[in-house]
């Protein structure tokens, strides 16, 4: 029996999966463009191309969509380390080559995403 605390409802069609993907890469341009708390439930529906319905239908509110966009940030990263810290990746580099690299990853990753990182953020200390 599952019994672990979920905030959202997990998708159980492709197609729903699909949808959930879609309103969360929604959500994410629109906090690029303003913040979160600014950002409506209507508002990303529509950016995603569904209805508020859609939205409610995979999200029990805006909170859990949040959270929901942190799994899935914390799965890109977990990926990520796991790929980036492969030894065979780095056999023959030097460690200033490594450090160079990982660096200017970092950097841009930052640049990319501080929007959404920002959320994160601000959204810990009040949780």
């Amino acid at each position: 029996m599952n019994t672990r605390i979920r905030w959202i409802r997990p998708p159980r069609q492709a197609r729903s999966a699909a949808t959930q993907q879609r309103l969360l890469d929604a959500a994410e341009a629109l906090v690029a463009e303003k913040s979160f708390a600014e950002a409506s439930v209507a508002e990303i529906s529509r950016r995603a191309g569904f209805s508020v319905g859609a939205f409610y239908s995979r999200f029990r509110d805006k909170h859990a969509l949040l959270h929901c966009l942190e799994e899935r940030f914390l799965v890109e990263a977990s990926a990520t380390v796991e790929a980036a810290l492969d030894p065979a990746r780095w056999v023959g580099a030097s460690i200033p080559q490594i450090a160079e690299e990982v660096i200017a990853f970092l950097v841009a990753m930052y640049r990319e995403r501080f929007a959404i990182l920002r959320e994160f953020l601000g959204h810990s200390i009040t949780d």
